[in-house]
Order: structure tokens, then sequence, then C-alpha cells
């Protein structure tokens, strides 16, 4: 019987009420030297990434993350059986133990930066000279401009929206950081999106990363929008494939 894996904890057995993981099937742990896999059995096949799967993943995540650190496996891991993975966390116990430590105590949350109101092309042009002037050479004159007019201007845009979200990122990165463990930038999910952040927080320092996400947001005008959302398990700071490591076991 392969093993569905959600986790691992830095716990050698972990106290939780009785869970029901992928398909309903009762979730289990594997301990090895004071850490433990938590898992379900899973009758073979890889499994589909549907609402009720995902949602059955993120249940035992929840009941289990704010308590204990944890390593959040990928949608979909699985082992071959309790065995291989019992075989697995002995030989990457080292690794393993330094990955909890990493997290120790923490949880992540996600913060984004948003523009609202005009698109961000269009925010730029109303306050760069550079933009301004680029447009009115390429779309100031009788006729209509060349292509290669075009693929110019198309260019400048993009480089000067690069360094428009770099200089943002880098300014809310920094301010950020005191009141945080590890930030991450993350590539932005939308062109309206101008920075986004994974952030590792301490679980007993939580006010002061929002009293600091509030201060930074205050140097910024009232067109831009700070989001966080959160506490979530630790999923962009864990960089553990046990799909991988069970090849070399």
């Amino acid at each position: 019987m392969s093993m569905f894996v959600y986790g691992i904890l830095g716990a050698a057995e972990p106290e939780f009420e009785p869970l029901g993981g992928i398909g309903g099937r009762p979730v289990t742990s594997i301990s090895h030297d004071g850490i433990c896999a938590i898992v379900s059995d899973h009758p073979g096949g890889a499994v589909r990434p549907e609402r009720k799967h995902i949602l059955a993943q993120q249940q035992v995540l929840s009941a289990l993350y704010r308590r204990y650190d944890m390593l959040p496996m990928a949608f979909g891991t699985l082992t071959p059986s309790r065995e291989a993975l019992a075989e697995f966390l002995g030989s990457r116990h080292a690794d393993i133990a330094a990955m909890l430590e990493r997290v120790r105590g923490c949880v992540e949350f996600g913060l984004q930066v948003k523009l609202d109101g005009p698109d961000p092309i269009t925010y730029l042009v109303t306050r760069s000279q550079e933009l301004k002037a680029a447009r009115d050479r390429a779309f100031g004159r009788r006729r209509a401009p060349t292509q290669q007019e075009q693929i110019r201007l198309g260019q400048l845009v993009e480089s000067v929206f690069t360094q428009f979200r770099g200089t943002v990122a880098e300014k809310v990165s920094e301010g950020v950081a005191p009141a945080a463990v590890e930030v991450q930038l993350l590539p932005p999910r939308s062109q309206t999106e101008i920075a986004n952040f994974a952030v590792l927080a301490r679980r007993t320092e939580v006010d002061s990363l929002a009293a600091a996400i509030e201060a930074v947001a205050a140097d910024f005008g009232d067109e831009f929008v700070f989001g966080l959302n959160g506490p979530w398990p630790p999923h962009n700071f864990v960089s553990l494939d046990i799909s991988a490591g069970l090849e070399e076991v």
C-alpha cells in the first residue's frame, strides 16, 4: 500500500484528533528519531488535484501547522510503502532536521502590493517624462507609428515597468525584514500586482509583522494596496523532494 504524505513534523509523537485525509482515509504518522511524517494510505496511482482532494490536504495541514514545526509536502506526494518512507526519514534525517530548524516556531504569510485604479502602464506614463516623450514621439504625429517604433516603445515600457517593480519590492522588503525571519520575492501573478512576497514569521511576532507592513504602506500613496494573507504552512521555505529522495535510498 502506497502512502500519501502531507508533511513532516518536528515531533516524535504528535497529538491530534482523528483526521480524514484523501479519500476519507485515516491520517497517521510514521516516526523516526524525533521527527515524523503525516500520512494516509493510498490505493495507488496519481492523486488528481480535484477540489475535494486539495481541501482534504489543507484540512490536515491546518490541524497541525499551528502547533508543530512543519515541512509541508507538495500536493500529490506519494511513497510506495511505510517502510520506504521510514527508511527515507532515517537516511535524510540531518537534512530534514536542518529544514525544520529553519522554520522553527514559524508560519508563512503572503504579502501582495497592487495598484488600485489605473493600470500600471498608465500610472507610469503619467509619472515618467521619459515614457511621455517616447509615447508622444510614437503617437503624436499624423501618421501611425511604424512597427519598429512600436517595438521600441514597448521595450522601453517593459524596462521602466520592471525597474518600477524592483524599486517597490526592494523598499517593501527592507521595511518588512526586521519583523520577519525571511522574506522571499515571488513572481507577480498579474499585471496589476507590483510585488508578491512569501514572508516567514514567528507565530509569536505576527503583530509586529502587521505593524511593520502598516508602516511601510504609509510611505506609499493611496493608490497602492497592501494585502496580507495567512498564516499558512511554510510551503515556500521548504525544498524537500521525497520522490527524488526515495530513488536515492
